[in-house]
């Protein structure tokens, strides 16, 4: 689809590719629906975008929980009438061997890269079916594609993710809905912050220019698709 004047819900928004997502797609003339934890943040970023002369609303919510979900995305819904795309771009990262890892910290990880997903998705699935038209982007990581060492249960979200994606995609094939999946390597955000992780970060994708990268593969005629993409630094 071109994507100027449509409505996109962006979970994950208030940081790191998240917020770059939403900066990019205000700047096409995308109304943005932004969704995460911290509604600070979100004051914040909606307060740059409309600066900027970009639309925005905001969203607190625990990516975590189906009910506050659905109630945000027919919130959205009412006031839009409709929802053209959702970016699920929420995620959390660990390290470490499987045993390193307490089983709080493994719900976690499941409850939010993986089911987080999944209920979003469930939630705006049916108003895109209504219109027949829409496009679901996934972001999950070089991680979900090979193996990685100190990273098993990270890893094993995104590769669950991978599957999510790839029958949805085949769900969706006979219909109007775009499926695709993101799969950069390590970019210079806040994830490793969050999960206190020190890493030396010089080499890693710049968010704002994998969000570009994202945005243009979305902004494309009806009748074509990016599938997978894959991005590393060259």
């Amino acid at each position: 689809m071109h994507i100027k004047n449509k409505v996109a819900i962006i979970t994950g928004a208030s940081s790191g590719l998240g917020r770059a997502l939403s900066i990019e797609l205000a700047k096409r003339k995308v109304g943005v629906c932004l969704l995460s934890r911290s509604e600070k943040k979100l004051k914040s970023l909606k307060k740059e975008i409309e600066g900027t002369g970009g639309k925005a609303i905001i969203c607190p919510l625990d990516i975590k929980n189906p009910q506050e979900i659905k109630i945000a995305i027919k919130t959205i819904h009412n006031l839009f009438s409709r929802i053209d795309i959702l970016i699920n771009c929420a995620g959390i990262y660990t390290e470490g061997n499987l045993t390193d890892h307490t089983i709080k910290q493994i719900n976690d990880l499941i409850d939010t890269n993986l089911k987080g997903t999944i209920f979003t998705t469930h939630a705006v699935l049916p108003y895109m079916q209504k219109l027949n038209f829409g496009h679901i982007v996934t972001i999950s990581s070089t991680a979900g594609k090979l193996p990685k060492r100190n990273q098993t249960l990270y890893s094993t979200t995104k590769y669950a993710l991978n599957g999510f994606h790839q029958n949805l995609q085949k769900e969706l094939k006979p219909t109007r809905i775009k499926c695709t999946a993101v799969y950069p390597s390590k970019m210079n955000t806040s994830l490793y912050k969050s999960a206190k992780i020190k890493k030396q970060m010089k080499n890693y994708l710049d968010p704002e220019d994998v969000a570009k990268l994202i945005v243009d593969t979305m902004d494309q005629p009806q009748n074509l698709i990016v599938d997978d993409l894959t991005i590393k630094r060259n």
